[in-house]
């Protein structure tokens, strides 16, 4: 695996998204009805309550002290025996055993669980245990287990990834150290080096003897921005100064580069040189004798990635300040060809051709990038929509690496040449090895967040100062609120992923008054992602907040937050021990819709009512794909959601299913007057996709276009109603040119541009306005391999919708030097409500 790939792996796994009502009162809004739901059942109180720490919990034959989290290395599967204090109704403990553990039961008080090294989750809890004459009970046992820097890794033959009974791996092994690290040639030693200073040392794993090596180099060398393994096995480190050698034998500096500020790097597959993307310009250095040059016309300051011809002969790379790809000579340095375009990254493929991410035009969560092929030639051979890709050496095999975002990461392989061939899904972030097999870094596998014991980051105030910090609700761990208040007036809704010094993830909702964007202010956080289609969890009337945690063994469950009082309360079905997931509020506010289940083969979609009662299922789904739930139709009759390609309805009376082919991910919006429904779609033509917005009365109506991109390169996206008006806003996004608009459409056909660019767009409930989040393409503010330009949505902003008075309304703050937060890079990041 090469650096540009590791840090492929590393952003993906750090981008990208995955939810109990009280009555309201003195509040003449829509009305809501109160969600009287209770915390998860529990039993019947009885005279004797045990304290959890009664629990002696051994962990691989060591007893730990209970009420600290438990750190495991994982190497070779983890064994939990738990001893209760009293013989146990195994009916109160069993549906909790996460069962990935195996549970087997010594006796009435002893059970044991033996995790497999691959486990990415090994901690649970269980929220009340009985004793078997229900005298006795313990009321809350959280196993708090969390691995030691590690990673899981499987390696797949292409015999064993396409088995018809699904994908077996050949091997799977969890690995100490990471999280930066490459896979040697020949699949059998990973090697991890630090990026920060004063990380554990570089060293080499061995997967065949589990054994590591130090590697024989100064300490002081460290950090690097670059590690790679070279054909013959030897090893090239990328810091301060170019090293090179064999993991067994003490390593050579081959050059000091201090000067270069080097930001990224990649060796030529012969080990002849290493190119160095340095402050300044590009660099090319021989790994034979340390001489350099920089190459002549490059441009420095960013590192968007490399490809190296397999003759060694050319180095593609992308000009800093045109962001065009350069092609360029080694031995001269005699730029041969460039390929116009704006290119956000480049990464070689093991076919010797290369591959260039451009803009797709797409919006919000799932939004995919646009992957196009080409030859050292400068011709184009193919695209592909997703996140990063790699084909096999001989074009056969297309690895679709990553997902967005809720389920966590996953990969996929296409046989290209087999018409209509099924994807096979890999759990996890994908890569070829040199001999072709793959290899999958089940860190980022599909499961979600878990519950911890380790802290929120710490508590957001108000940037005034003046408000409540967020405060801990009791029985839900990692979830902080703070009450709305009395609040009035138009509002706009956001959210967005926080940093964490844990392994767990964290979300916050934020509310922001139209009239003071001075007096923003994070309203929840909790473990999970940043909600997508953010209208659809938040009640009508904007009092209540449904979204999804982990209760701690793996199932995910609804909880919905009075954003009035800032109580949370767990939405009870008639199943505690399914995943359910993606709750929607219909219009009236008196029903959800969600999906129970997770996976491509047990998934289905359900209503439910507000109070807890009429639970009832609407729809078992497809297998094949997951699913997201998008929204109700305004007149309560319909949910819309997608599978897979293209949009669907499930009609909430009958369950009758409507498909729409062509329709892009639930880019779409619904009204109560005709037509309902204002769509994004595609049609595929000579060289791409060209995208249309259309309108229709219902999903399988007669669409007319009234909005279309010239040309392939041409996007036409997010197109959203205005209330009250027939007119509709959307994006407008030529790759080619980089230009990046706002645009508002009418039934006539007739539009306008608004002078503004910027992502999920809606518009205040009134119609007067538009709520949309700016990006801003801003230096990373440190040096090594992330001092490059990354694209940061900071801003929300508001434009009146003749296209005057536009405003900044908040902008997210940087803190501890680091970038700001970004708001959710997601579909319908920006909900509105009149409170």
């Amino acid at each position: 695996m090469n650096r540009g790939l590791a840090v492929a792996l590393a952003l993906l796994l750090s981008a990208c998204g995955s939810p109990a009502r009280d009555t309201l009162s003195g509040r003449s809004l829509i009305p809501t009805p109160a969600v009287t739901a209770s915390p998860m059942p529990s039993a019947v109180a009885s005279p004797a309550s045990y304290a959890a720490s009664a629990v002696r919990v051994v962990v691989n034959g060591i007893e730990r002290p209970y009420g600290t989290a438990i750190a495991v290395e994982g190497v070779g599967g983890t064994t939990v025996r738990l001893v209760f204090p009293f013989p146990v109704d195994r009916s109160s403990v069993d549906p909790w055993l996460p069962r990935t553990g195996s549970p087997v039961w010594i006796d009435d008080t002893t059970v044991e669980l033996k995790f497999p090294e691959t486990e990415p989750n090994p901690g649970f809890k269980i929220p009340q245990i009985t004793s078997t004459d229900g005298l006795s009970r313990i009321d809350l046992l959280i196993v708090a287990l969390r691995y030691l820097p590690s990673v899981a890794l499987s390696v797949y033959s292409l015999a064993g990834a396409t088995a018809p009974s699904g994908p077996n791996a050949s091997g799977s092994w969890r690995v100490p150290g990471g999280p930066i690290f490459a896979i040697s040639p020949d699949g059998s030693r990973v090697l991890f080096y630090p990026v920060i200073a004063g990380s554990d040392p570089a060293h080499v794993f061995d997967l065949a003897t589990r054994t590591s090596t130090d590697l024989k180099i100064p300490k002081e060398s460290a950090p690097y921005v670059a590690g790679s393994w070279l054909g013959d096995g030897r090893v090239v480190l990328v810091g301060s100064s170019v090293w090179v050698g064999r993991p067994e034998q003490p390593f050579a500096r081959i050059a000091d580069i201090s000067q270069v500020q080097p930001l990224n790097a990649a060796p030529s597959p012969g080990g002849s040189y290493v190119a160095i993307a340095g402050a300044q310009a590009v660099w090319l250095f021989s790994l034979r004798d340390g001489s350099a040059r920089a190459l002549t016309g490059s441009s420095g300051g960013c590192a968007r990635g490399f490809a190296w011809s397999q003759d060694e002969r050319l180095l593609a790379s992308i000009d800093c300040e045109t962001l065009s790809v350069r092609i360029t000579d080694a031995a001269t340095s005699r730029i041969v060809r460039i390929i116009d375009g704006v290119a956000n990254s480049l990464a070689g493929l093991p076919t010797g051709d290369f591959i260039v991410t451009r803009d797709s035009g797409q919006q919000g969560e799932g939004a995919r990038s646009l992957g196009v092929v080409y030859s050292f030639a400068g011709t184009e051979k193919a695209r592909y929509l997703g996140y990063a890709w790699s084909i096999s050496a001989d074009g056969r095999y297309l690895l679709n690496i990553g997902s967005c975002c809720a389920g966590g990461q996953s990969s996929s392989l296409v046989d290209l040449r087999t018409p209509d061939a099924q994807p096979v899904g890999l759990p996890g972030i994908a890569s070829w090895t040199a001999d072709g097999r793959i290899v999958v870094d089940l860190q980022g596998a599909a499961g979600g967040p878990t519950v911890s014991l380790a802290p929120s980051p710490s508590a957001t105030v108000d940037p005034g100062g003046g408000t409540t910090a967020l405060r801990p609700v009791p029985g839900f761990a990692g979830v902080e609120t703070r009450p709305i208040g009395a609040a009035r007036g138009e509002h706009v809704f956001v959210t967005r992923g926080v940093p964490s010094a844990s392994s767990v993830s964290f979300a916050e909702l934020w509310v922001i008054p139209l009239a003071n964007g001075a007096e923003a202010r994070a309203l929840i956080r909790y473990p999970g992602y940043a909600t997508p289609w953010l209208s659809g969890r938040l009640s009508p009337d904007g009092s209540h907040y449904a979204f999804e945690l982990d209760r701690g063994d793996g199932v995910r469950r609804i909880a919905i937050a009075n954003l009035l009082d800032g109580s949370v309360k767990w939405l009870r079905t008639d199943d505690t021990n399914t995943s359910e997931t993606q709750p929607i509020w219909s219009p009236s506010g008196g029903r959800i819709a969600f999906v129970r289940g997770i996976g491509s083969t047990s998934a289905s979609i359900w209503v439910i009512d507000a109070d807890g009662s009429g639970v009832r299922r609407l729809l078992s789904l497809d297998e094949g794909s997951s699913v997201y739930m998008h929204q109700w139709t305004p007149d309560g009759r319909y949910v819309a959601f997608y599978q897979g390609i293209g949009y669907d309805t499930v009609d909430v009376s009958t369950g009758s299913r409507v498909h729409m082919s062509n329709v892009v991910s639930a880019d779409a919006s619904w009204r109560l007057a005709s037509p309902h429904l204002v769509a994004h779609a595609y049609t595929s033509v000579s060289g791409g996709d060209e995208q249309t917005i259309f309108l229709a009365d219902d999903a399988a109506g007669v669409r007319k276009v009234l909005a279309r991109g010239l040309s392939v390169s041409e996007f036409v996206s997010a197109p959203r109603w205005r209330p009250n008006g027939d007119e509709f806003v959307y994006a407008f996004n030529d790759y080619i040119t980089a230009r990046r608009e706002l645009r508002v459409g009418s039934l006539s056909g007739a539009e306008r541009v608004l002078p503004v660019s910027g992502e999920s767009a809606t518009w205040t409930t009134d119609g007067s306005a538009i709520v949309y989040i700016r990006g801003e393409e801003v230096q990373l503010p440190w040096s090594g391999e992330g001092a490059q330009r990354a694209l940061v949505l900071a801003e929300i902003r508001v434009i009146d919708a003749d296209g005057s008075g536009d405003r900044l309304l908040y902008s997210a703050k940087a803190e501890n030097g680091q970038l700001p937060p970004n708001w959710c890079v997601c579909n319908d990041a920006v909900a509105t409500r009149r409170l």
